[in-house]
């Protein structure tokens, strides 16, 4: 948590987190990172755990206005990740072999999950395919860990929705 947008004081936003986090309505997901490249942004990302519940709270309350809105990406991300992170629990997996990656390029993969050796990364996108910007960031990973990995990637043309 940054102070400087903040107007409540750093231990009250942890405690509320910690509350969101127990109460399983937030979930944070930590950077990924190599010691061998120090480029790599290491802010957490919260996530919310339920799609409906930031729809309303942002009061984007019709499919309509989300679909024309400005948040649809995010908004998809958000559900994404939170059914992978579900499934995931479900299955009795440790959330702690889940992160994300950015580097200070900016480039991203939206979901490192980690199985012994194996690095399964997903790019989670509503309407972007696969760039090869993200080709890129997927051999960096590989390199930086030694380890092989997957890739997964979810895409919906821009006529079908899921909301």
């Amino acid at each position: 948590m940054h102070p400087r947008w903040c107007s409540e004081n750093y231990k009250t936003v942890k405690a509320w987190l910690s509350v969101l986090q127990a109460s399983n309505i937030v979930r944070i997901i930590e950077p990924f990172w190599s010691s061998v490249d120090k480029r790599l942004t290491k802010t957490p990302k919260l996530y919310f755990m339920d799609t409906g519940l930031v729809c309303h709270l942002t009061r984007w309350t019709t499919a309509d206005q989300l679909k024309r809105g400005a948040v649809e990406g995010h908004i998809f991300e958000t559900f994404a990740v939170s059914e992978i992170l579900k499934s995931y629990m479900n299955a009795g997996k440790n959330l702690r072999d889940v992160w994300f990656y950015r580097d200070a390029k900016k480039r991203e993969i939206d979901l490192v999950i980690q199985e012994g050796r194996t690095l399964h990364p997903a790019r989670l996108s509503l309407r972007r395919p696969l760039g090869s910007m993200r080709s890129k960031t997927l051999r960096l990973s590989r390199r930086s860990r030694g380890m092989s990995s997957v890739l997964v990637m979810l895409f919906v043309k821009p006529q079908s929705r899921i909301f």
